[in-house]
């Protein structure tokens, strides 16, 4: 239920090009049909240049074969789904100087050690919130060091000492 001093949530719609598709990024949104900030961006002979352009209109001065349209939700699932794919990798055994240079290069975020596995991702992130974890385990002995893109939001992403198992042991 909503009070009178609530407003309902605007329509956003996202635009990507056709001829394209989603490529980690859109060209622009646009509320009730209107592209956002177009009419600052983009003069149209005819048209009012205080006023923002149709979506139609919009496409025809990129000169773009015709726009694919999301709402908010498709394109932020879509974007998540081709961040995964361009970003995210499996874990890969580093050196430890790799692993002693990273972690002296920014301020670690959630360092953590819990028995021989210790672990940090860095504090600045690739986008939205894919970053790189480094880990450190002792496997037979030796301490051993691995780095993986990960998604913070996603601990199914994250290095754990299962990553250690699979690649150093035989």
């Amino acid at each position: 239920m909503t009070n009178e001093t609530e407003t309902a949530r605007p329509i956003i719609t996202f635009l990507v090009n056709s001829a394209e598709g989603l490529q980690g990024y859109n060209y622009g949104t646009a509320h009730h049909g209107m592209v956002d900030y177009s009419a600052h961006l983009h003069q149209v002979a005819g048209v009012d240049p205080k006023r923002n352009l149709t979506i139609d209109e919009y496409v025809k001065v990129k000169g773009w074969p015709g726009v694919i349209l999301m709402d908010e939700d498709t394109f932020f699932i879509q974007m998540t789904n081709w961040e995964n794919t361009k970003f995210l990798t499996e874990a890969t055994e580093i050196s430890e100087t790799d692993y002693d240079d990273m972690l002296g290069v920014l301020p670690p975020e959630n360092w953590t050690r819990t028995g021989e596995f210790e672990h940090f991702r860095m504090c600045e992130y690739m986008t939205s919130d894919i970053t790189a974890q480094y880990a450190t385990a002792m496997i037979d002995g030796e301490n051993k060091f691995l780095t993986k893109m990960i998604r913070i939001g996603d601990k199914s992403t994250w290095i754990t000492p299962a990553d250690f198992d699979r690649i150093f042991t035989n």
